[in-house]
């Protein structure tokens, strides 16, 4: 079972908002974890075709922070 703050993690890995160091540890779990490759297939479809529906700009850098506080926050340190 996916948790919601695993739901996140795929949602900003798919976006690519995440840090390298955090890709790197995502990408881990990923290639562990089936369920969770499937995920990010399925965000990839569903994001790839509205993405590009919206201008480009540069997210706030507290974004991330702000999107996983209520998922109990993800740090790799």
């Amino acid at each position: 079972m996916i948790n919601k703050r695993t739901e996140t993690q795929a949602s900003l890995y798919v976006l690519g908002t995440l840090s390298p160091e955090e890709a790197r540890v995502f990408e881990a779990a990923m290639r562990a974890d089936p369920k969770l490759r499937l995920l990010v297939k399925e965000l990839r479809g569903t994001t790839g075709s509205k993405v590009g529906a919206f201008p480009q700009t540069n997210p706030q850098p507290d974004l991330q922070q702000q999107m996983l506080a209520p998922a109990g926050g993800f740090t790799n340190r």
